[in-house]
């Protein structure tokens, strides 16, 4: 049951459609400034990148390019980001997987940011809490949960190492690439 939990709030978490390596498919209702202001880029960018004859030309189903620049992915650095004891490990063992590290912490701890982003989603699910998602750029993602308060706000801009939130008693951390999740061991 509880792999089950996990895997419904990976995909709720996920769904914003960042991972798709500078692609976007278009979904009913979805319009360019949505779908500008959730990749943090401008309407006239879009526009261009997929010669489009205006704002208003797209439909459900059609493949937009939304990030022209994927280059920073071989140059962004992460930093740790919770001062806490490793309880729960990255593993991709198929009976007990897990797609991040689980820290344990005072109640209280700074969490903070691995590396500067735009932060995509707040948001809380049962099980692990409040959460944050953040966008770095280059299709990584980071997502920060079980946070007891929350020091940013959707939308904005924030730099490595500036605090996003506090922990209680345990702070999950995935880093994901392309929308896989990715050993933190290998990234920080």
């Amino acid at each position: 049951m509880r792999n089950f939990l996990f895997a419904v709030f990976l995909h709720a978490v996920f769904s914003v459609s960042v991972f798709s390596n500078g692609i976007h498919v278009v979904r009913p209702g979805d319009n360019l400034t949505r779908i500008a202001a959730v990749y943090g880029v401008s309407i006239s960018d879009l526009v261009q990148w997929n010669a489009l004859k205006s704002a208003n030309d797209i439909r459900a189903g059609q493949k937009l390019t939304v990030r022209k620049d994927e280059s920073t992915s071989a140059k962004l650095q992460f930093s740790v980001p919770v001062h806490g004891s490793i309880a729960v490990s990255y593993s991709t063992s198929r009976d007990t997987p897990n797609p991040g590290v689980w820290y344990s912490v005072r109640n209280g701890a700074e969490v903070r940011s691995a590396a500067a982003g735009k932060v995509l989603r707040i948001d809380e699910l049962r099980g692990y809490g409040r959460y944050i998602l953040i966008d770095h750029g280059g299709g990584w993602t980071t997502l920060y949960s079980h946070l007891d308060s929350i020091a940013v706000e959707k939308g904005s801009r924030v730099s490595e190492g500036q605090l996003l939130g506090r922990g209680k008693g345990r702070i999950f951390f995935l880093a994901a690439y392309q929308g896989r999740p990715v050993n933190p061991n290998q990234i920080l």
